[in-house]
């Protein structure tokens, strides 16, 4: 069985890519961490700082929420107090109106 050249080229390439990627992969700087006490200390440090900072910024959010929440309260309750007031103002309205038509209704009358 022949194989074309351009095939076996890129078959050693794809093996030799495959190889280097392993070999890259597995020497990878492990010393950093796991065999620095002091490294690890330090970065233990930074960890539990970052985890107080998002722990304020839980708080933080958990107070806003709830400031929105008794705002939207107050709106709804504020605008349930002017659709009241609106209420009893256009009844009022129709109140009037209906006395003044009872009033030109009598003139109608007492005219003819």
């Amino acid at each position: 069985m022949r194989i074309k050249k351009a095939n076996a080229v890129l078959g050693t390439l794809l093996i030799t890519g495959c190889v280097v990627l392993l070999y890259l992969i597995g020497e990878e700087d492990r010393g950093s961490l796991y065999g620095n006490p002091q490294a690890q200390q330090e970065e233990l440090k930074h960890l539990e700082a970052k985890l107080i900072n998002l722990q304020n910024d839980v708080q933080l959010n958990a107070n806003i929420v709830h400031d929105l929440k008794a705002a939207v309260k107050g709106i709804i309750g504020s605008q349930e107090n002017v659709a009241a007031v609106i209420s009893g103002i256009f009844f009022l309205l129709l109140i009037i109106m209906n006395g003044e038509l009872w009033i030109y209704f009598k003139l109608i009358f007492i005219l003819k």
